[in-house]
């Protein structure tokens, strides 16, 4: 995508996570690295235990390429989970204070000494830009890019739309929260039903495992050993290592689409990824 104003390339890239990129980068490499360790140090020595080893450092790097990012990511995740899932709350509050006859400043103050998880030091700032005079309008668009959740963000721009036509404001507020609390508890719901599915993504999972274990250990070498004249010789080494591709690519998806389908989320899948991906590796470079 290419943009015509320096300003609006300059809004991209402040939008851009940088601490996730960084932090991917530093994955990669270090992975890239052990990665080529294996392949120019490790696999030129010719002693007992040196596949072993070469193994482990393969599962290490797999294990440096996929967590950190997935961690970061993650905790991301919990993060906007959790002020989500406190903002009605916080809105709630928000709507007490208005109908006991507090102004709408007043009443954002009194609400904001509560506690609220992830969303308590984005409503600390809000409250000490208004205390400083910054208008209404302003306060609540800051607080909506420090947050940066698509659902706060369509919440605030209710409010604000409402606050500029003189409506009602907490009849609104009070509207918009019996809303947000409908759709977490939709979410709820939706993450409760699909529990099942996730467990059968899971056996599916180890039932392909298991199937690429028993290639492994009876079919190849059957084949392998068979003798005949018209027949194309078979490597086993080749097979192995195609299988456990196979089986950390196969891990990678499904974990992806046990999260999305969990929890509406593809990042909520990194962690079933990060799971399937080394028991699939482990099984087929162990047993």
């Amino acid at each position: 995508m290419k943009y015509k104003k320096k300003g609006a390339l300059n809004e991209w890239l402040e939008k851009q996570d940088w601490n996730f990129i960084i932090i991917v980068m530093a994955s990669t490499l270090s992975a890239l690295i052990l990665l080529i360790i294996n392949l120019r140090v490790i696999s030129t020595i010719h002693a007992a235990g040196t596949g072993l080893l070469a193994n482990i450092i393969n599962a290490l790097a797999l294990v440096v390429f996929l967590v950190p990012p997935t961690v970061y990511r993650y905790t991301k995740y919990l993060e906007s989970k959790s002020i989500e899932e406190n903002f009605p709350n916080f809105l709630r509050n928000i709507v007490e204070g208005l109908r006991s006859g507090m102004d709408l400043h007043r009443a954002i103050v009194y609400a904001s000494r509560g506690h609220y998880g992830g969303l308590d030091p984005y409503i600390k700032k809000l409250t000490t830009e208004l205390s400083w005079g910054i208008p209404f309008n302003k306060a609540m668009e800051n607080f909506g890019e420090r947050v940066n959740n698509h659902l706060i963000r369509r919440v605030i721009a209710t409010v604000l739309e409402a606050y500029r036509s003189g409506g009602n404001l907490a009849d609104v507020l009070e509207s918009v929260t019996a809303s947000t609390f409908e759709i977490d508890r939709i979410r709820k719901e939706r993450s409760a039903s699909i529990h099942g599915q996730m467990i059968q993504g899971y056996f599916i999972f180890i039932i392909f495992l298991g199937v690429m274990i028993g290639m492994k250990k009876f079919l190849i070498p059957a084949l392998s050993s068979a003798e005949s004249e018209n027949a194309v010789a078979i490597d086993p080494t080749l097979y192995n290592s195609l299988f456990t591709h196979l089986a950390v690519i196969q891990g990678l998806f499904a974990g992806l689409s046990i999260g999305k389908l969990a929890e509406g989320k593809i990042s909520a899948g990194l962690r079933h990824s990060i799971i399937m991906s080394l028991i699939g590796y482990i099984s087929l470079t162990v047993i």
